[in-house]
């Protein structure tokens, strides 16, 4: 998120989520603040990941956007875990850019890959690597 780069995948999927059902309520982060006697900037740094949540501000906001019960108790649960540490967390050798995307590719259904010029590392084989380093020899 823009304003912190150290939220988990978690954190980052709630404030997501926050942002989406305030807006789809037709509220400001200013109308929501003042609805529950907060600021509208203190809406806007949950949303962008500027400053933490409580899982208080979160049940509070999920209610105001009349968010139904079921998905409430999932969003209020996983803001319950955000904190919690994945495997990858434990490998303090690794640099954070690296644990998050780590973190995402858990968390994803689906993955793509990109290659305008080269075939995909995944989808390499011993002999197309011999055969590109002849041709870069070759030049």
């Amino acid at each position: 998120m823009p304003g912190n780069r150290h939220t988990s995948v978690r954190s980052r999927q709630i404030a997501n989520e926050l942002r989406r059902y305030r807006e789809t309520a037709g509220l400001s982060c200013s109308d929501a603040g003042a609805k529950l006697g907060v600021s509208g900037s203190k809406i806007s740094r949950i949303e962008t990941g500027a400053s933490g949540f409580q899982i208080e501000d979160v049940a509070a906001l999920l209610g105001l956007y009349h968010v139904p019960a079921a998905e409430r108790r999932a969003i209020v649960e996983l803001a319950k875990k955000s904190d919690e540490k994945g495997w990858w967390e434990r490998q303090y050798d690794l640099p954070h850019r690296w644990k998050n995307f780590i973190e995402f590719e858990s968390k994803a259904s689906r993955i793509q890959n990109f290659e305008q010029v080269v075939v995909p590392g995944l989808l390499q084989t011993a002999e197309y690597i011999r055969a590109s380093f002849r041709a870069a020899t070759a030049r």
